[in-house]
């Protein structure tokens, strides 16, 4: 299986030496900036399975335990792992054709399932992603005007 995107992820990694030599001006950086921000989320119906995604608290517990001093911004953090993950799970998908949504249906949902697939009492479900064929493309988009949604300071 051939996945450009699959491809792309492994080369975005978390980079902390970084510098200004960049090709792109500040103005197409921030059309792809506001591009991707504009485009997320969309919705699509129905579908052929569904994506968990948990978050396993006593993961967090002990990294709180073994990082204090970070202690206040681990579920911070998890929450930005999910966020990730939840996007490169969507546009991995997206990208073979196949359409998904992201949904947050907690804590309505959260019981039934928990019993229903036996998961561990330390998980929490933080969304859920059906997931299909692609049966009518999305509709139109409406956005909000650029000027009240970003904010450029230079």
């Amino acid at each position: 299986m051939s996945n450009s995107f699959l491809e792309n992820l492994k080369k975005r990694r978390s980079i902390y030496a970084l510098g200004k030599n960049v090709k792109l001006s500040e103005d197409e950086i921030t059309e792809i900036i506001e591009e991707a921000i504009r485009q997320s989320p969309s919705a699509f119906k129905a579908g052929l399975g569904t994506v968990l995604f948990y978050t396993d608290e006593d993961v967090i517990a002990d990294l709180k335990k073994n990082f204090p001093l970070y202690k206040d911004a681990f579920d911070m953090f998890g929450e930005h792992g999910m966020g990730i993950a939840n996007v490169d799970v969507w546009t991995a998908l997206a990208n073979e054709g196949i359409g998904a949504s992201l949904q947050h249906y907690n804590p309505i949902a959260d019981k039934f399932i928990a019993e229903k697939f036996n998961i561990p009492a330390n998980w929490t479900l933080k969304a859920q992603m059906p997931f299909g064929s692609i049966e009518q493309p999305a509709g139109d988009k409406e956005f909000m005007p650029d000027d009240e949604r970003f904010r450029v300071i230079k």
